[in-house]
Protein backbone atom coordinates (compact mmCIF):
# COMPACT_ATOMS: atom_id res chain seq x y z
CA UNK A 1 0.00 0.00 0.00
CA UNK A 2 1.37 3.40 -1.03
CA UNK A 3 1.47 5.89 1.84
CA UNK A 4 0.86 9.57 1.07
CA UNK A 5 1.58 12.54 3.29
CA UNK A 6 -1.68 13.83 4.84
CA UNK A 7 -0.72 17.47 4.09
CA UNK A 8 1.00 17.54 0.69
CA UNK A 9 0.12 14.06 -0.69
CA UNK A 10 3.76 13.30 -1.41
CA UNK A 11 4.63 9.59 -1.36
CA UNK A 12 8.28 10.33 -0.57
CA UNK A 13 8.90 9.82 3.11
CA UNK A 14 11.38 8.38 5.62
CA UNK A 15 10.41 5.85 8.28
CA UNK A 16 11.92 7.06 11.55
CA UNK A 17 10.98 3.88 13.40
CA UNK A 18 8.36 2.07 15.44
CA UNK A 19 6.51 4.05 18.12
CA UNK A 20 6.21 2.53 21.63
CA UNK A 21 2.66 1.64 22.49
CA UNK A 22 0.68 3.18 25.33
CA UNK A 23 -2.68 1.86 26.48
CA UNK A 24 -4.19 5.16 27.62
CA UNK A 25 -6.25 7.64 25.62
CA UNK A 26 -7.56 11.00 26.84
CA UNK A 27 -7.01 9.97 30.44
CA UNK A 28 -8.68 6.55 30.18
CA UNK A 29 -6.95 3.16 30.28
CA UNK A 30 -7.91 1.14 27.21
CA UNK A 31 -8.79 -2.53 27.27
CA UNK A 32 -6.20 -3.08 24.54
CA UNK A 33 -3.43 -0.94 22.98
CA UNK A 34 -4.22 0.94 19.79
CA UNK A 35 -2.84 -0.10 16.41
CA UNK A 36 0.95 -0.34 16.32
CA UNK A 37 2.33 2.61 14.33
CA UNK A 38 5.53 3.91 12.79
CA UNK A 39 6.70 7.52 12.72
CA UNK A 40 7.19 8.85 9.18
CA UNK A 41 8.71 12.11 7.92
CA UNK A 42 7.48 13.60 4.67
CA UNK A 43 10.32 14.73 2.37
CA UNK A 44 8.00 17.24 0.70
CA UNK A 45 6.62 19.41 3.54
CA UNK A 46 8.55 18.00 6.54
CA UNK A 47 5.42 16.87 8.37
CA UNK A 48 5.94 13.95 10.76
CA UNK A 49 2.98 11.59 11.09
CA UNK A 50 1.95 8.21 12.45
CA UNK A 51 1.10 5.34 10.12
CA UNK A 52 -1.14 3.45 10.38
CA UNK A 53 -3.51 5.37 12.62
CA UNK A 54 -7.17 5.70 13.51
CA UNK A 55 -9.39 7.87 11.32
CA UNK A 56 -11.19 10.95 12.63
CA UNK A 57 -14.48 9.16 13.37
CA UNK A 58 -12.73 6.59 15.54
CA UNK A 59 -10.72 9.29 17.33
CA UNK A 60 -13.80 11.45 17.94
CA UNK A 61 -15.54 8.58 19.73
CA UNK A 62 -12.53 8.20 22.04
CA UNK A 63 -12.40 11.96 22.74
CA UNK A 64 -16.09 12.18 23.56
CA UNK A 65 -15.60 9.54 26.24
CA UNK A 66 -12.36 11.10 27.52
CA UNK A 67 -11.75 11.80 31.19
CA UNK A 68 -12.61 15.50 31.83
CA UNK A 69 -9.81 15.72 34.42
CA UNK A 70 -7.17 14.86 31.80
CA UNK A 71 -6.79 18.43 30.48
CA UNK A 72 -7.26 20.50 33.63
CA UNK A 73 -4.76 23.39 33.54
CA UNK A 74 -4.09 26.71 35.21
CA UNK A 75 -2.57 29.75 33.48
CA UNK A 76 0.62 29.54 35.59
CA UNK A 77 1.28 26.05 34.17
CA UNK A 78 0.68 26.92 30.51
CA UNK A 79 3.61 28.70 28.91
CA UNK A 80 1.87 28.84 25.52
CA UNK A 81 -1.13 30.63 27.06
CA UNK A 82 1.23 33.13 28.69
CA UNK A 83 3.03 33.78 25.38
CA UNK A 84 -0.30 34.23 23.60
CA UNK A 85 -1.69 36.64 26.21
CA UNK A 86 1.50 38.74 26.10
CA UNK A 87 1.31 38.88 22.31
CA UNK A 88 -2.35 39.87 22.37
CA UNK A 89 -1.73 42.61 24.94
CA UNK A 90 1.32 43.97 23.07
CA UNK A 91 -0.58 44.05 19.76
CA UNK A 92 -3.51 45.78 21.49
CA UNK A 93 -6.01 43.74 19.51
CA UNK A 94 -9.56 42.92 20.52
CA UNK A 95 -12.93 41.87 19.17
CA UNK A 96 -14.00 38.25 18.77
CA UNK A 97 -11.80 35.29 19.67
CA UNK A 98 -12.41 31.60 19.00
CA UNK A 99 -10.43 28.97 20.91
CA UNK A 100 -10.45 25.64 19.06
CA UNK A 101 -10.29 22.85 21.62
CA UNK A 102 -11.11 25.30 24.41
CA UNK A 103 -11.90 22.50 26.88
CA UNK A 104 -13.32 24.19 30.01
CA UNK A 105 -12.50 27.71 28.78
CA UNK A 106 -9.65 28.49 31.21
CA UNK A 107 -7.55 30.28 28.55
CA UNK A 108 -10.39 32.48 27.31
CA UNK A 109 -11.40 33.17 30.88
CA UNK A 110 -7.87 34.48 31.55
CA UNK A 111 -7.99 37.20 28.87
CA UNK A 112 -8.21 40.84 29.79
CA UNK A 113 -10.36 43.37 27.96
CA UNK A 114 -13.75 43.24 26.31
CA UNK A 115 -13.58 40.13 24.14
CA UNK A 116 -16.45 38.22 22.60
CA UNK A 117 -15.55 34.67 23.63
CA UNK A 118 -16.25 31.62 21.47
CA UNK A 119 -15.07 28.02 21.68
CA UNK A 120 -14.99 24.66 19.95
CA UNK A 121 -15.04 21.64 22.27
CA UNK A 122 -15.90 17.98 21.68
CA UNK A 123 -16.02 16.82 25.30
CA UNK A 124 -19.58 17.50 26.57
CA UNK A 125 -18.63 17.90 30.24
CA UNK A 126 -15.86 20.41 29.45
CA UNK A 127 -18.09 22.28 26.98
CA UNK A 128 -20.77 22.72 29.63
CA UNK A 129 -18.23 24.22 32.07
CA UNK A 130 -17.01 26.61 29.37
CA UNK A 131 -20.58 27.75 28.69
CA UNK A 132 -21.06 28.41 32.40
CA UNK A 133 -18.07 30.75 32.15
CA UNK A 134 -19.79 32.80 29.45
CA UNK A 135 -18.15 31.20 26.43
CA UNK A 136 -20.35 30.45 23.43
CA UNK A 137 -19.63 27.00 22.01
CA UNK A 138 -20.14 27.39 18.24
CA UNK A 139 -19.61 23.70 17.40
CA UNK A 140 -18.37 20.54 19.07
CA UNK A 141 -16.01 19.60 16.22
CA UNK A 142 -13.33 21.57 14.37
CA UNK A 143 -14.31 19.82 11.12
CA UNK A 144 -17.41 22.09 11.14
CA UNK A 145 -15.38 25.33 11.05
CA UNK A 146 -15.87 25.73 7.30
CA UNK A 147 -19.65 25.90 7.74
CA UNK A 148 -19.59 28.67 10.36
CA UNK A 149 -21.05 32.04 9.39
CA UNK A 150 -19.02 33.87 12.04
CA UNK A 151 -15.75 35.58 11.19
CA UNK A 152 -13.30 36.09 14.05
CA UNK A 153 -10.49 38.55 14.76
CA UNK A 154 -8.35 35.89 16.42
CA UNK A 155 -8.44 32.09 16.46
CA UNK A 156 -6.28 30.05 18.82
CA UNK A 157 -5.55 26.32 18.90
CA UNK A 158 -3.30 25.16 21.73
CA UNK A 159 -2.10 21.56 21.58
CA UNK A 160 -4.77 20.65 19.03
CA UNK A 161 -3.04 20.32 15.65
CA UNK A 162 -1.18 17.17 16.72
CA UNK A 163 -4.61 15.51 17.09
CA UNK A 164 -5.65 16.23 13.48
CA UNK A 165 -5.44 13.91 10.48
CA UNK A 166 -4.33 16.71 8.15
CA UNK A 167 -2.73 19.75 9.82
CA UNK A 168 -2.71 21.78 6.60
CA UNK A 169 -6.45 21.27 6.10
CA UNK A 170 -6.95 22.22 9.76
CA UNK A 171 -5.12 25.55 9.33
CA UNK A 172 -7.01 26.13 6.05
CA UNK A 173 -10.39 25.67 7.77
CA UNK A 174 -9.34 28.11 10.51
CA UNK A 175 -8.23 30.60 7.84
CA UNK A 176 -11.70 30.50 6.29
CA UNK A 177 -13.20 31.57 9.62
CA UNK A 178 -10.81 34.46 10.26
CA UNK A 179 -11.30 38.05 9.18
CA UNK A 180 -8.88 39.65 6.74
CA UNK A 181 -5.76 40.72 8.67
CA UNK A 182 -6.88 38.48 11.54
CA UNK A 183 -4.49 36.32 13.56
CA UNK A 184 -4.16 32.56 14.00
CA UNK A 185 -2.17 31.17 16.95
CA UNK A 186 -1.16 27.52 17.00
CA UNK A 187 0.95 25.69 19.58
CA UNK A 188 2.22 22.12 19.39
CA UNK A 189 5.27 19.90 19.75
CA UNK A 190 8.33 20.73 17.66
CA UNK A 191 10.03 17.82 15.88
CA UNK A 192 13.11 19.97 15.20
CA UNK A 193 14.05 19.85 18.90
CA UNK A 194 17.42 18.17 19.52
CA UNK A 195 15.97 15.83 22.15
CA UNK A 196 13.32 14.62 19.67
CA UNK A 197 15.96 14.06 16.98
CA UNK A 198 17.99 11.94 19.40
CA UNK A 199 15.02 9.81 20.50
CA UNK A 200 13.32 9.61 17.11
CA UNK A 201 10.13 7.54 17.18
CA UNK A 202 10.74 6.75 20.87
CA UNK A 203 10.07 10.32 21.96
CA UNK A 204 7.33 10.56 24.59
CA UNK A 205 5.32 13.21 22.71
CA UNK A 206 4.73 11.00 19.69
CA UNK A 207 4.07 7.91 21.85
CA UNK A 208 0.91 9.54 23.26
CA UNK A 209 -1.87 7.68 21.36
CA UNK A 210 -4.04 10.73 20.65
CA UNK A 211 -1.12 12.52 18.96
CA UNK A 212 -0.98 11.57 15.27
CA UNK A 213 0.57 14.55 13.38
CA UNK A 214 3.69 16.51 14.29
CA UNK A 215 4.78 19.90 12.99
CA UNK A 216 7.92 22.05 13.13
CA UNK A 217 9.11 25.48 11.99
CA UNK A 218 9.84 24.32 8.44
CA UNK A 219 6.32 22.93 8.13
CA UNK A 220 4.84 26.19 9.47
CA UNK A 221 6.53 28.18 6.71
CA UNK A 222 5.34 25.61 4.16
CA UNK A 223 1.76 25.96 5.43
CA UNK A 224 1.93 29.77 5.40
CA UNK A 225 3.13 29.77 1.78
CA UNK A 226 0.42 27.32 0.67
CA UNK A 227 -2.42 29.17 2.42
CA UNK A 228 -1.39 32.77 1.68
CA UNK A 229 -0.66 33.50 5.33
CA UNK A 230 2.14 35.55 6.83
CA UNK A 231 4.10 34.27 9.81
CA UNK A 232 4.25 37.05 12.37
CA UNK A 233 6.09 35.18 15.10
CA UNK A 234 7.43 31.75 16.05
CA UNK A 235 8.71 30.98 19.52
CA UNK A 236 10.07 27.82 21.10
CA UNK A 237 9.08 27.01 24.66
CA UNK A 238 8.80 24.25 27.24
CA UNK A 239 5.62 23.28 29.06
CA UNK A 240 7.81 22.29 31.99
CA UNK A 241 8.53 25.95 32.79
CA UNK A 242 11.66 26.68 34.81
CA UNK A 243 13.51 23.45 35.49
CA UNK A 244 16.69 23.01 37.50
CA UNK A 245 19.93 22.18 35.74
CA UNK A 246 20.12 18.96 37.78
CA UNK A 247 16.72 17.82 36.43
CA UNK A 248 17.87 18.46 32.85
CA UNK A 249 21.02 16.40 33.38
CA UNK A 250 19.07 13.54 35.02
CA UNK A 251 16.77 13.38 31.96
CA UNK A 252 19.74 12.63 29.69
CA UNK A 253 20.84 9.25 31.14
CA UNK A 254 17.21 8.22 31.73
CA UNK A 255 16.37 8.66 28.05
CA UNK A 256 19.60 7.14 26.79
CA UNK A 257 19.07 4.07 28.99
CA UNK A 258 15.52 3.81 27.67
CA UNK A 259 16.72 4.00 24.04
CA UNK A 260 19.23 1.18 24.61
CA UNK A 261 17.24 -1.02 27.03
CA UNK A 262 13.53 -0.08 27.04
CA UNK A 263 12.44 -3.34 28.69
CA UNK A 264 14.84 -2.76 31.60
CA UNK A 265 13.51 0.78 32.02
CA UNK A 266 9.94 -0.57 32.04
CA UNK A 267 10.82 -3.03 34.84
CA UNK A 268 12.36 -0.20 36.87
CA UNK A 269 9.27 1.96 36.39
CA UNK A 270 6.96 -0.86 37.44
CA UNK A 271 8.91 -1.47 40.65
CA UNK A 272 9.04 2.25 41.45
CA UNK A 273 5.44 3.22 40.82
CA UNK A 274 3.18 0.19 40.94
CA UNK A 275 2.75 -0.01 44.71
CA UNK A 276 3.17 3.70 45.44
CA UNK A 277 0.83 5.15 42.81
CA UNK A 278 -2.36 3.21 42.19
CA UNK A 279 -3.14 5.34 39.12
CA UNK A 280 -0.47 3.25 37.35
CA UNK A 281 -2.49 0.07 37.81
CA UNK A 282 -3.24 -1.47 34.43
CA UNK A 283 -0.93 0.85 32.50
CA UNK A 284 1.69 -0.24 30.00
CA UNK A 285 5.09 0.64 31.46
CA UNK A 286 7.01 0.48 28.16
CA UNK A 287 6.51 4.12 27.17
CA UNK A 288 9.38 6.67 27.04
CA UNK A 289 10.37 8.94 29.95
CA UNK A 290 9.92 12.72 29.62
CA UNK A 291 12.85 14.77 28.38
CA UNK A 292 12.94 18.40 29.54
CA UNK A 293 13.70 20.82 26.70
CA UNK A 294 12.11 23.58 24.64
CA UNK A 295 10.26 20.92 22.70
CA UNK A 296 7.18 22.97 21.74
CA UNK A 297 6.55 25.93 19.48
CA UNK A 298 3.87 28.58 19.12
CA UNK A 299 3.33 30.10 15.68
CA UNK A 300 1.35 33.24 14.90
CA UNK A 301 -0.06 33.51 11.36
CA UNK A 302 -1.74 36.58 9.87
CA UNK A 303 -4.36 36.34 7.13
CA UNK A 304 -3.19 38.74 4.44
Amino acid sequence: MEISCPSCNSNKHICIGEIPQMNTFAGNILSAPLTQSNLLRCKGCNLYFKWPRFNKKQLDELYQNGNPDNWQYELKNRKDWQIAINWINNEKIGGSILDVGCFDGKFLWSLEGNWNLYGVEINPVAARIAQERGIKIVTNNFSNLKSLHNKFDLITAFDVIEHTEDPLSFIASISQSIKNNGLIMVSSGNTETLTWKISGSRYLYCAIPEHISFINMKWCYYAADKLNLKIEHIERFSHAGKVSLAKKFIDIPKNLIYLVMPSLFAKYRKIKYHERDKSYAGKNYLYPPPWTSKNHLIAVFRKT
